[in-house]
């Protein structure tokens, strides 16, 4: 894969593109009764980014978070600085994902073959494109989920800006 040179990577505190994403995707959380909760060190974590592309992957998240809760449930993102890399986390107290599932997510046009899923829709785009832009900023992806039922569990990581850049 190559990345498109036309939007250069930029240093940028990661928290930008989280917040705008949390923001975005709390009005249709607030009208399915989805508590969103973002959590975020008090200092920039800073990464290598097209923050429109990183919006673009947390919007994502927290949008299927959202959608596969249930009324009363809790969609929680949190951003943690380690000593080279950043996590992004996305829990969500959804449906789950059964453990059969889970190699398969990231694949262009999957889906989980279960009530839930028909009845939401989607093409089975959302999570390959996530994957796609996340390795494009020299990064991984994870899913994690101990069952139907038990929610899940998403962390974003990225190479984190340590130096300083010269100009």
């Amino acid at each position: 894969m190559t990345r498109d040179a036309s939007r250069p990577l930029q240093e940028c505190d990661v928290a930008g593109p989280l917040r705008a994403a949390v923001e975005s995707i709390r009005p249709s959380a607030d009208a399915k009764g989805v508590t969103v909760r973002l959590t975020t060190p008090d200092e920039p974590v800073k990464a290598s980014c097209d923050t429109d592309r990183m919006q673009q992957v947390f919007w994502n998240l927290l949008s299927n978070g959202v959608k596969f809760t249930p009324r009363g449930g809790l969609v929680h993102a949190t951003l943690a600085s380690h000593a080279d890399t950043i996590s992004i986390t996305v829990v969500d107290t959804g449906i789950g994902i059964r453990s059969e599932s889970l190699p398969f997510l990231f694949q262009r046009f999957w889906q989980a073959e279960n009530v839930h899923t028909r009845v939401l829709g989607g093409m089975g785009l959302g999570l390959a494109l996530v994957r796609h832009f996340v390795e494009l900023h020299g990064g991984t992806i994870d899913a994690v989920s101990d069952g139907e039922g038990l929610g899940s569990t998403f962390t974003v990581t990225l190479p984190r800006v340590t130096e300083p850049h010269c100009s």
